[in-house]
């Protein structure tokens, strides 16, 4: 259900699933925050070459709950930056959600028939899901979701503090590029390597952004 794309350039999260060597190791920066979407990444902007797709189970977040700061419907990077024109810049921090509100609308997508849940985590309108979370969210918010043709308009997103942790009962699975078997191979890793699966670069990750 939970997804994040990273790079080697910002090995935090992989510090938690690989035994990195050295130079990879300082780069991690403690006060960094990260990012995390429920269902896909959003499929624009593109992701650059060499982008590496975690898809973990929700008792990651249930894990992480002193580490969270704050959840979001829609994108709120999108908000401040004024790329959805239903909100004002300024009105990023009025949509965020807590933890407890959060879980709440986490329980109706599970809830969801398979077609309506498919669509919610591929970030497509799903009138039914909507309905199922007002009073959870603004009602602008709901709107945004049915009308806005951007994914940005569904992305459901939530941010943990840089001393997150992760267990390998928590990973589905980690897609990394193939030329990084040297760096990230079977035997660096911390959780299961059956879990482990290498893609070819020159094709895009976008073929496996369905969580």
């Amino acid at each position: 259900m939970i997804s994040k794309l990273t790079t080697l350039a910002r090995p935090r999260v992989l510090r938690e699933l690989f035994y990195l060597d050295e130079g990879l190791a300082e780069l991690t920066s403690e006060g960094a925050r990260e990012f995390f979407d429920i269902g896909a990444p959003m499929s624009n902007p593109v992701s650059p070459s060499g982008t590496i797709l975690l898809s973990l189970k929700r008792s990651f977040l249930k894990r992480n709950h002193a580490s969270f700061l704050w959840a979001s419907i829609p994108d709120n990077g999108g908000i401040r930056s004024g790329f959805l024109p239903n909100f004002s810049k300024n009105s990023y921090k009025s949509v965020r959600l807590s933890f407890d509100l959060f879980s709440e609308v986490l329980d109706q997508i599970e809830l969801l028939p398979s077609e309506c849940r498919e669509a919610v985590l591929e970030k497509r309108p799903s009138e039914r899901f909507c309905n199922s979370i007002r009073g959870l969210v603004e009602e602008s918010v709901v709107e945004g979701m049915l009308v806005q043709p951007m994914q940005a308009a569904r992305r459901i997103e939530f941010c943990l503090g840089a001393d997150l942790e992760i267990s390998d009962s928590d990973v589905e699975a980690v897609h990394v590029p193939n030329t990084y078997k040297g760096l990230l191979g079977p035997k660096t890793t911390k959780f299961n390597p059956n879990k482990l699966a290498y893609y070819n670069p020159k094709n895009s990750i976008m073929n496996l952004k369905k969580i």
